[in-house]
């Protein structure tokens, strides 16, 4: 990936994988969670929804999440095997 991604959906999952690296991510769910393998700061709203937020001064690239009913995961990629 090399530029921002944004991405919203009404039913299901939302699921990245993202090489190791500084992202702005803007992760919500109104029904459903949010998991994520990159640090920030999460948050339940209500009951049923939760946010998700990884601030940068200089992001390399902005993230941004939304789904209605649903969760989001956000997946550190593997590295590739050496030798």
């Amino acid at each position: 990936m090399t530029g921002d991604m944004r991405a919203t959906g009404t039913n299901g999952q939302i699921t990245l994988m993202l090489a190791d690296g500084l992202y702005a991510i803007d992760a919500k769910c109104e029904i459903g969670n949010v998991y994520s393998d990159f640090e920030g700061t999460s948050q339940r709203r209500h009951v049923l929804g939760e946010t998700f937020r990884s601030e940068r001064e200089q992001p390399a690239r902005n993230i941004y999440l939304r789904m209605r009913f649903g969760d989001i995961v956000i997946l550190k990629m593997p590295a590739p095997p050496s030798g």
